[in-house]
């Protein structure tokens, strides 16, 4: 599949799906997939068919039909009990809430209906990751093709995402961008916000403002493609700032294969982390993955892990107080162990 033709053509590929979502097109929910092939190349599937829906015990049928106006279609499904069911369809995934949970009022026990829209997708096809995609195949950039209602089967497939970390440097009250440092997918850099338009040490660029900097940052996203954006505590900080500061100067911040911009959902529970969606790229934070593998530490900071992983710590030493005065002091007086303090941390999180 070298070469992309100058027109649609039917397509056979197996691919890796990294991330699952949904559009609202013509006030019609897509599921959207987006992956890559195993040729390596970038592929988007959209699904214009299945509604969203959940499931009722068939023998519940008649008395939710009273209290909801929703279509109610038999199934051949069962509940793990072996009790029938009927599918209940949606307009659009936001309406399957309000539906539900009039059932519930009534006492009437719902199936499914907290899985969200485009993972039910996948699991009524038994789609884990890897996919065979059979359908019509349009070429593009920088998707390399997108399928629309493809005919889609569970395989195994041998594909390893691209990976780029990226951290950030700010001052004391996270309200003022100092540099974006990024490693991975053959980069090693930092862009560095500096009015002063200072000499620059080896693998560093100067941005005249944070907006410049971030526009840099979001271009080079862009061009070294990356499957997955990854960091240490990139969600509810590196993110999240970002995200505030692109507003504050009015920057579009979009970080995805296709327009559109970062969707963050804050962090629920006590000990629960905050998730973020970038169309067509997955992003995994650093810590989350560490306990999420149940690997217990004494401290998440990405000083302590890095050095009990990798025997390895921060280019600085010290207390965080004092890092973050060392930090400005660099910034001020010695850029490049600035830079290098910057890519380290980018580095580390990528490493372990």
């Amino acid at each position: 599949m070298s070469g992309h033709p100058a027109h649609n053509c039917d397509m056979q590929a197996r691919g890796f799906i990294l991330q699952a979502s949904y559009r609202i097109t013509s006030g019609v929910a897509v599921v959207h997939l987006y992956g890559r092939l195993e040729s390596g190349e970038t592929f988007l599937v959209r699904d214009h068919q299945q509604r969203p829906h959940f499931y009722v015990a068939a023998a519940d049928a008649a008395k939710a039909r009273t209290l909801i106006s929703n279509e109610l279609v038999p199934t051949e499904q069962r509940t793990f009990s072996g009790a029938q069911v009927c599918r209940i369809d949606a307009a659009a995934p936001a309406d399957v809430p309000g539906v539900r949970d009039r059932l519930h009022a009534d006492g009437i026990d719902t199936y499914e209906a907290d899985v969200r829209y485009a993972v039910s997708f996948l699991i009524e096809r038994d789609i884990k990751g890897g996919c065979e995609i059979e359908g019509e195949a349009i070429p593009g950039s920088p998707i390399a093709w997108t399928f629309d209602d493809p005919r889609l089967t569970p395989v195994d497939v041998d594909v390893r995402p691209s990976v780029l970390s990226f951290d950030i440097e700010t001052d004391a009250q996270a309200t003022k961008l100092l540099a974006i440092s990024l490693y991975g997918c053959g980069a090693d850099e930092v862009f560095i916000v500096d009015p002063a338009a200072r000499p620059m040490p080896e693998k560093a660029i100067a941005c005249d403002d944070e907006r410049s900097a971030i526009d840099a940052f979001c271009k080079r996203v862009v061009e070294l493609d990356p499957d997955v954006l990854t960091g240490w505590n990139v969600v509810d900080f590196d993110l999240s700032v970002l995200a505030k500061i692109a507003q504050r100067v009015r920057h579009p911040f979009e970080l995805g294969r296709e327009p559109g911009g970062l969707r963050m959902r804050p962090a629920r529970g006590y000990f629960g982390s905050g998730s973020a969606s970038i169309p067509g790229r997955l992003v995994l934070d650093g810590i989350d993955l560490i306990r999420g593998a149940f690997v217990r530490f004494d401290d998440y900071s990405l000083d302590a892990v890095a050095r009990e992983v990798l025997g390895e710590g921060k280019a600085l030493e010290g207390s965080a107080h004092d890092r973050v005065d060392e930090i400005m002091q660099r910034y001020a007086e010695d850029l490049p162990g600035f830079a290098l303090y910057a890519r380290t941390d980018a580095r580390l999180a990528l490493e372990i």
